[in-house]
């Protein structure tokens, strides 16, 4: 009696799908790590990015205050979880040409144009927490410019009355017409290179 062959497939897997099939896990789980550290390390870098932002509004805030009060931040500014900024605080000049004569009674008239500046405050991350000592693009940071009119303090009373307490009415006057202080600039020494704040 002759027996039929068997139409039954072979079970098991030989070693070529094996080794197939280890490799192409390990690419998925390759790529999939490396997705992961890619967003992890982008929202990393977003959270100091914003931090260093809201340390360069503050920095403006405390400026518009009192002019010279940025300067008295120290060398570094430690944000609340514990990271350390730094930051370089500049002031420019501001060229405003009237397209008509004034009128005589013009605040042009009273306080000349030329005491509106701009303030830039460019914050970045600090060489003690992964950043850099220098400005870099490469560190998360943040800019924030601000045109500063000299005139707009006497607004804020409670701002007005601290300066004048402070620096004296020939100062504050001073400040007021030309956005500058007497024998100094529009904050005393210092501003201009790397400083920074205590923790709050």
């Amino acid at each position: 009696m002759t027996r039929a062959p068997s139409n039954l497939a072979r079970t098991g897997l030989t070693m070529l799908e094996v080794v197939f099939a280890m490799a192409l896990l390990g690419l998925v789980a390759t790529t999939s790590m490396a997705a992961l550290s890619y967003v992890h390390k982008s929202h990393s870098r977003e959270q100091k990015t914003l931090a260093a932002s809201e340390i360069a509004s503050r920095l403006i805030l405390m400026y518009l205050d009192d002019p010279q009060s940025p300067d008295k931040e120290g060398e570094l500014i430690e944000w609340i979880n514990g990271e350390k900024y730094r930051y370089k605080l500049d002031h420019g000049t501001v060229n405003i040409t009237s397209a008509v004569p004034a009128p005589a009674d013009s605040r042009e008239n009273v306080i000349g144009l030329d005491a509106i500046h701009i303030v830039k405050v460019r914050v970045w991350l600090s060489e003690e927490s992964g950043g850099y000592l220098n400005f870099t693009p490469n560190a998360p940071y943040a800019v924030l410019t601000r045109i500063i009119d000299p005139l707009a303090a006497l607004t804020r009373p409670d701002s007005s009355k601290r300066m004048l307490e402070k620096y004296g009415a020939g100062a504050l006057s001073e400040y007021m017409k030309t956005g500058q202080f007497p024998g100094g600039g529009p904050a005393p020494k210092g501003t201009g290179a790397a400083s920074g704040g205590a923790k709050k």
